[in-house]
């Protein structure tokens, strides 16, 4: 988006920081839990626990925009567990196959292969995300915001319709579309 390959970026979180440097769709485009996974061979931790998690060394991507909220949520909860930072979803995964963490803080669902080498014991912080667009693109912007209003306005669930139907594909990397729209 910032060197100008894009001219729009989907599931974005909105923060005071990213809202300085760019604009945002006027509706939300989905909602998400930030999801706490474990080892699924890990028997010491359980669903839904929040004081073990000060037992718990929780590894987060550097990056994340929910970090904040994360430490936020653990004071408000007065859980301490240790923060361990990777760079890379790929090295916190390795992180978590070391066994340098016990936990893993990710906001999106784990594919069908992780699916049975990881466990899901926690979903917090649910957040909505966005479209972006470039600060000067008010433009772009606001045609986005009219025809999704449109949409929206014929078909008040279509966008968790899309999400239903994509979503199942999307994690299984095989999406469901037809030869105009592959080669779109």
């Amino acid at each position: 988006l910032d060197n100008g390959t894009y001219d729009a970026v989907a599931d974005i979180i909105k923060t005071e920081a990213r809202q300085q440097n760019y604009l945002f769709s006027d509706n939300a485009i989905g909602n998400f839990n930030t999801i706490l996974s474990v080892r699924a061979d890990d028997s010491r931790w359980d669903y839904g626990n929040a004081e073990q998690l000060s037992r718990m060394k929780i590894g987060i991507i550097t990056s994340y925009a929910t970090n904040k909220a994360f430490r936020t949520w653990c004071t408000g909860h007065a859980v301490t567990p240790e923060l361990i930072e990777y760079h890379t979803f790929s090295d916190m995964l390795a992180g978590m196959q070391k066994g340098e963490i016990d936990g893993m803080l990710h906001a999106t669902a784990l594919d069908e292969a992780s699916r049975s080498v990881y466990r899901t014991i926690m979903k917090l912080l649910p957040d909505a995300y966005y479209f972006a667009f470039r600060k000067n693109d008010t433009e772009l912007k606001n045609m986005f915001d009219e025809g999704l209003g449109l949409i929206l306005s014929a078909n008040v669930d279509f966008l968790t319709g899309l999400k239903t139907k994509y979503e199942a594909q999307f994690e299984a990397n095989v999406l469901p579309f037809s030869s105009k729209e592959k080669t779109y």
